[in-house]
């Protein structure tokens, strides 16, 4: 059994950057990860099981310095043929269901050159692990989608299958002993960079050489420098990227809304007089209500901080960097 110690803040799996950084590599060991994974999520008997993958995307810590994409998926094609694209998010929006069929649709497109014939199409699966209850109506941990008949539910065809994870119904309280394999990964997911869940972490991973492994994986990439400061500046490329596009916003609104006030009151006034008097006021409510929206963040930061939530974790779901909450705490 081995003893885990946790000597500095680690980086959670939650984090799409460092869920790839464990399961997305073209390594013998995270390729191993990955598969057993699958098999976990995927398959119900050895007859369907995965063996080997080929990466699409592979991540490589060094080649990915300057990549500060949003979407970091892992894209894979089975020895079958099947391809499978799996993403993990923090949280989700109300647009994260469209998000998913679409990126199902886009992978599944891709199958076919042209003249190729139909009866080639491999089945394509998009796995989405969720931080959050991502389908509010079906209050389990393990959610599938097909295209099945409503009535007959008969499927049309076994090509399309959608699976949401939801870690919030992972029940990572029950004892290891009667956990099965989906539990003891999601709980290793969700619980593996906290202090306060070493003892349950060190008893699943000590059941299995591949969950062991696991472990020995993920510390090596939670202390791996280069992939904390690239974590840090996608963080901050995140949330340039979202306040300009807020700024955009407010003043493309506060320009619009001042000129059509302008116009409908300028009747009787002069025009020049009432369209900078409006476009003024309306831009200082606009910029209170912006600055206001940012203290109101910076206070969830703060008492995130202050109950031990991780700091990536922070990061992720306010959009601040690293740097910028250590400041704000450091001023309090």
């Amino acid at each position: 059994m081995q003893n885990i110690s946790i000597t500095k803040p680690r980086l959670s799996l939650q984090v799409d950057l460092v869920f790839k950084a464990l399961f997305g590599q073209d390594t013998k060991e995270s390729k191993e990860l990955l598969i057993d994974l699958l098999n976990t999520i995927l398959t119900s008997n050895d007859d369907e099981k995965i063996t080997s993958v080929i990466h699409k995307n592979p991540f490589n810590i060094q080649t990915h310095i300057d990549d500060k994409s949003t979407i970091l998926d892992i894209k894979v094609k089975t020895q079958s043929g099947d391809l499978i694209d799996v993403e993990m998010q923090m949280i989700h929006n109300s647009y994260f269901h469209k998000r998913s069929l679409y990126y199902w649709a886009k992978l599944h497109s891709t199958q076919l050159e042209r003249s190729e014939d139909f009866d080639k199409i491999k089945k394509s699966i998009c796995i989405n692990i969720v931080g959050t209850k991502a389908i509010e109506d079906i209050k389990d941990s393990h959610v599938q989608y097909s295209v099945l008949d409503l009535r007959s539910h008969i499927p049309l065809c076994n090509d399309l299958e959608i699976h949401y994870i939801q870690l919030p119904y992972i029940n990572d309280t029950i004892k290891v002993e009667t956990m099965d394999r989906l539990t003891e990964w999601m709980t290793i997911i969700k619980n593996i960079h906290l202090l306060e869940k070493a003892s349950i972490i060190n008893e699943i991973i000590s059941k299995e050489s591949v969950l062991n492994m696991a472990y020995d994986e993920y510390s090596k990439i939670s202390e791996d420098e280069l992939l904390r400061e690239q974590l840090e500046a996608r963080q901050k490329f995140i949330w340039d990227m979202n306040t300009a596009k807020a700024y955009a916003r407010r003043d493309g609104l506060a320009e619009g809304l001042a000129e059509g006030l302008a116009e409908g009151l300028a009747e009787g006034l002069a025009e020049g007089l009432a369209e900078g008097k409006l476009k003024g006021k309306l831009e200082g409510k606009l910029e209170g209500k912006l600055e206001g929206k940012l203290e109101s963040l910076q206070n969830v930061a703060l008492k995130m901080l202050k109950n031990s939530i991780p700091i990536e974790m922070i990061c992720t779901i306010t959009e601040f960097t690293e740097k910028e909450i250590l400041d704000l705490s450091k001023n309090q």
